[in-house]
């Protein structure tokens, strides 16, 4: 039976569009966004220390860590910014040494392709394998980014990642695809977390 239907969508790919557009893949988030972060922090009250991804003129730390980082293309050390260029160069943090990371519209704007063979050619594999090299085993990895088939995915010029509700399932976790293992990738994230916020799909990855 699932060939006969695979068979019959590859005939008429319009009916696989409107499954996609008509058909949710997961559900809305509840609550405010906020909540989200809090049912995914640490409860114990210790030291910990947040990295917010593209974080512009100031970090985030909705996770309310004890120390927050921002990571951007620029450095500010007022606030706390330091200097990378999100997916060609290495996260300027030791291995397992981060509680939290966030990217708020960020994945979508890391190049699939680039003429990097040291890094596999592929930034934003490259970002997510050093995303699960920082964090601590535990650690917890939001992301907020507009995905297929809504239009806040393809009409910003700058979005050139076009993300879907699977592309981190079958691809960074443990969940993952064979093929991924062909490709480089070696970030091996839990699903914990995978609602959509308009456009947006919020994902909560833990390592």
């Amino acid at each position: 039976m699932r060939k006969i239907l695979s068979d019959f969508i590859q005939r008429f790919p319009t009916i696989c569009l409107l499954i996609h557009l008509f058909v949710p893949r997961v559900g809305s988030m509840r609550g405010d966004l906020q909540g989200v972060h809090d049912r995914f922090a640490n409860k114990d009250g210790g030291e910990s220390i947040a990295v917010d991804l593209g974080c512009g003129p100031v970090p985030q730390n909705r996770f309310r860590a004890t120390k927050c980082i921002g990571v951007d293309l620029y450095e500010d050390a007022e606030n706390n910014v330091v200097k990378a260029r999100l997916g060609f160069e290495k996260l300027p943090f030791e291995d397992g040494s981060v509680d939290y990371l966030t990217a708020y519209d960020l994945l979508e704007h890391i190049p699939r392709y680039a003429d990097l063979p040291e890094h596999g050619n592929v930034p934003f594999i490259f970002l997510m394998n050093e995303c699960y090299r920082v964090l601590r085993r535990g650690g917890v990895f939001l992301s907020v980014t507009p995905v297929y088939p809504y239009l806040g995915a393809f009409q910003d010029p700058t979005h050139n990642n076009i993300m879907t509700v699977d592309t981190l399932r079958m691809y960074f976790s443990n969940q993952k695809r064979e093929i991924a293992k062909h490709y480089g990738i070696s970030a091996d994230f839990e699903v914990c977390y995978q609602k959509m916020f308009g456009q947006h799909l919020i994902a909560v990855l833990r390592k």
